[in-house]
C-alpha cells in the first residue's frame, strides 16, 4: 500500500549499529499535524533526503510504501520539497 500526504521535515537521524559500530542506520523524523512518523531509511532514501538540501521545518510531499505483514515496514519512495 502506498501513501502519499503533506509532512513537515524534523530531521534526520543517523544511528551507529550496537553489534557492529560499522553498520551505520537512518531514522528519517516527519511531522503531520500533531503525529510523528519515524522511517527507517537505507542508503538509497538517505540520498533522496540529502540531495534536496532540506532544513527543519521544510513542507515536504512524500510518498510511503507500508509493507503490511508479521511486521509493518514504512519505506520512504518519493520525497518533493513544497515551495
Amino acid at each position: 500500500m502506498k501513501l502519499k500526504g503533506n509532512f513537515t521535515y524534523l530531521g534526520l537521524e543517523t544511528i551507529k549499529g550496537k553489534k557492529d559500530p560499522n553498520k551505520t542506520f537512518y531514522n528519517l523524523s516527519l511531522l503531520q499535524d500533531t503525529d510523528v512518523v519515524k522511517v527507517f531509511l537505507d542508503e538509497e532514501s538517505v540520498k533522496k533526503i540529502t540531495d534536496n538540501k532540506l532544513s527543519q521545518m521544510d513542507k515536504l510531499i512524500c510518498e510511503l510504501k507500508i509493507s503490511i505483514g508479521q511486521k509493518t515496514f514504512v519505506s520512504l519512495e518519493t520525497v518533493q520539497k513544497i515551495a
